[in-house]
């Protein structure tokens, strides 16, 4: 059995060298590289050569973890490093300009060296919507790339805001809430989320704040995904969102939707936010008109992610909050959902102590970029699927075939007002109202003499409903 641990340690120590080395070589490319050359490269540096299966292999594993990417596609694919450095685990961006690094090296000194900041209202005032950009034009057209609603592109539905979202709600709900929580410090696993979620069923050893944190967060995603045409970035959408994320998690439940009435520290940090309630108020009401105002998705995405947490509106949550709003211009836009699963708490941490304590949003924007790359990348793969059947009507095929008989035996001609009326006679997830709607409005003209049967409905009354619709 010893010789078996041994040879086992020896098996993962190989592996970590030659993640080691093929990170290494990755990290000398800042545009990339290809798998043909990095092979070649490997083999010339390694005492056993790898195949290319093996090193396919490495490669997937590192692109899961984030410590590499995956820029292109067929045979123009090449790998770039991620965020993650496999030998440190701490924050590195590909190129990393000495200013940047500079950045990385001052926050990760003890308290006592870092020099106490307050808030600085010039990093609000002199951002520009429009004009100025946290994220550069090459990097928007990537992740323009990246997001693309490719819920029309493999399905081919016409774009309708929110149409994206809808189709993967479900599996959004679960991960943004668990993600999410997660970066809180939430210790209940994926599988214990989405049992709790979907049937209600509490984890067992857990605190009840944890609960209660992941069934706050599937209520604010609740209401951004049904409220689609009415979020924005205004005060009424940001305040509910977090009365929704606080709810029975604040000490004073006057403070759950209300902005904060005092002072307040965070941990691990030297940045103290500013304490006047007037003045808050006024800075919070500003950074929203100035999200308002960008027109581009991402950019606005990135602002909100970036100056909310600033700000520190709110006595608690604010991160929580940014996160939950910085998914309404995907919202509203049809795009993919930022999720933030597997993104580290470390590396998000780093880049917000970075932007309280120096205003430097080069480090949050890395780990903004590499979490949306892997929204992305798992929401596509979900979206493939739903080639085949619709969950929907799979989900609601009673209710449809029910409206249906319905309407053909009351006489009734298929509108969005009379399947409004009948629709509120059943129980179903509100969400779905507008899709539901759709389908039955579908499905009420694929109805002929040959499938009537299946809706319980008799060829007399068919062909009686058939005749009156043409009166």
């Amino acid at each position: 059995m010893d010789g078996y641990k041994d040879k086992t340690s020896k098996n993962e120590e190989l592996k970590e060298k030659q993640i080691d080395t093929i990170y290494g070589l990755i990290k000398q490319h800042i545009s990339g590289i290809g798998i043909s050359l990095l092979e070649d490269a490997l083999n010339k540096m390694l005492p056993i050569p790898l195949n290319r299966r093996t090193l396919l292999r490495r490669l997937e594993e590192m692109k899961y973890k984030g410590q590499i990417m995956v820029r292109g596609s067929g045979n123009r694919i090449v790998y770039v490093p991620g965020v993650i450095d496999p030998g440190s685990r701490s924050f590195l961006r590909y190129a990393v300009p000495p200013e940047t690094q500079k950045m990385i090296d001052y926050i990760h000194q003890p308290l006592s060296k870092r020099t106490p900041v307050g808030y600085n209202s010039d990093f609000l005032d002199s951002y520009r919507p429009n004009e100025t950009f946290y994220l550069p034009a090459s990097l928007r057209e990537q992740l323009k790339t990246m997001g693309q609603p490719r819920f029309q592109q493999v399905v081919g539905e016409e774009e309708t805001g929110g149409t994206y979202v809808r189709n993967i709600y479900q599996r959004l709900l679960v991960d943004l809430s668990w993600a999410s929580s997660h970066l809180e410090g939430n210790t209940y696993t994926r599988l214990e989320t989405l049992n709790l979620i979907e049937f209600g069923q509490v984890a067992s050893g857990r605190d009840l704040k944890e609960t209660q944190m992941i069934l706050n967060h599937k209520a604010a995603i609740e209401l951004l995904v049904a409220n689609i045409d009415r979020i924005a970035f205004n005060p009424l959408t940001i305040l509910t969102l977090h009365a929704n994320l606080s709810y029975n998690l604040l000490p004073d439940p006057l403070d759950s939707g209300r902005l904060r009435q005092g002072p307040v520290e965070i941990a691990g940090t030297v940045y103290l936010p500013m304490a006047i309630p007037d003045y808050i108020q006024s800075m919070f009401h500003k950074l929203l008109k100035k999200a308002h105002q960008i027109t581009d998705p991402y950019e606005q995405s990135f602002f909100i992610m970036v100056h909310l947490p600033y700000l520190q509106p709110f006595i608690d949550m604010n991160k929580r909050v940014s996160r939950l709003a910085s998914n309404i211009p995907f919202l509203r836009h049809d795009l993919c959902p930022l999720s933030f699963i597997d993104v580290d708490e470390q590396l998000y941490m780093d880049g917000l102590l970075a932007l309280y304590e120096l205003n430097g949003i080069e480090v949050l924007r890395e780990v903004y970029l590499w979490a949306y790359e892997r929204s992305c990348q798992r929401y596509v793969g979900i979206v493939q699927s739903m080639i085949g059947p619709d969950p929907l009507r799979l989900r609601y095929k009673d209710v449809i075939f029910s409206v249906i008989k319905n309407i053909v035996e009351e006489m009734k001609k298929p509108t969005t007002e009379s399947i409004d009326l009948i629709l509120r006679e059943y129980t179903y997830n509100p969400i779905d109202h507008n899709a539901l709607r759709d389908i039955i409005l579908k499905e009420c003209t694929y109805i002929h003499e040959g499938n009537v049967g299946r809706y319980g409905i008799t060829p007399s009354q068919y062909y009686n409903w058939k005749a009156s619709l043409v009166l």
